[in-house]
């Protein structure tokens, strides 16, 4: 219920784990953590049970190749839909795009093969996904150093398109009002990577299916 916290250990997968966790629950109560490991790959894994204290199962391992894998995030359908508890994550992979994979499988944990999102370029970076009250999955992300980027999949993960079908681009752009921030003497640039949420209220809510980005 959160008035207290008690720590877990130390998440090692064979690759062993450089940072970047993520964290998601399916609807049985099972928690599916992820990292990015020593290789620069992503491991993922769920936990032996719904209650603590948790241990988790052998991780399954997302190769990204060369290059490296990046600040990867997870999001998972918690609607009735046809893709209930299916886990969607998303990464940058450094200067070749945002690319994304989701589950094919719970127990065993597998996933599809990597799939780039179209328009994506080596400028864009720091994805975040979110599903919306349909099961319609969003993900946003940086491009440029004043740009931030929506995409959208109404297929389960298959295939992402513009959100608008009025917009002709492959992305539908948001123009950033605040300009990249130089910290100390101007050696450091600070910029804002997204995060995403949507609305999944009731029928009937005026704002059900609301996307919401901060940045």
């Amino acid at each position: 219920n959160g008035n207290a916290f008690s720590g877990g250990g130390l998440f090692q997968p064979t690759e062993g784990s450089r940072g970047d966790p993520a964290i998601v629950a399916d609807s049985q109560g099972f928690f599916y953590l992820a990292a990015i490991t020593r290789e620069m790959n992503i491991a993922v894994a769920r936990t032996t049970g719904t209650l603590p204290p948790f241990s988790f199962g052998n991780a399954a391992i997302i190769d990204g190749g060369d290059p490296d894998l990046d600040k990867e995030l997870m999001a998972i359908d918690r609607t009735n839909g046809p893709f209930k508890d299916r886990i969607y994550l998303v990464a940058a992979k450094v200067g070749f795009g945002i690319w994304e994979t989701h589950t094919t499988s719970l127990n065993p944990l597998t996933f599809t093969p990597l799939q780039k999102l179209p328009g994506t370029t080596s400028a864009a970076t720091g994805p975040m996904p979110a599903v919306g009250p349909d099961g319609e999955v969003f993900v946003a992300y940086r491009h440029g150093t004043k740009q931030i980027e929506v995409t959208k999949s109404t297929d389960g993960g298959q295939s992402f398109a513009n959100p608008d079908p009025n917009d002709p681009e492959e992305a539908k752009l948001i123009d950033m009002t605040a300009s990249p921030q130089f910290l100390g003497p101007g050696t450091l640039l600070a910029l804002s990577i997204p995060q995403i949420a949507a609305d999944t209220t009731a029928d009937g809510s005026p704002t059900r299916g609301n996307v919401y980005i901060v940045f």
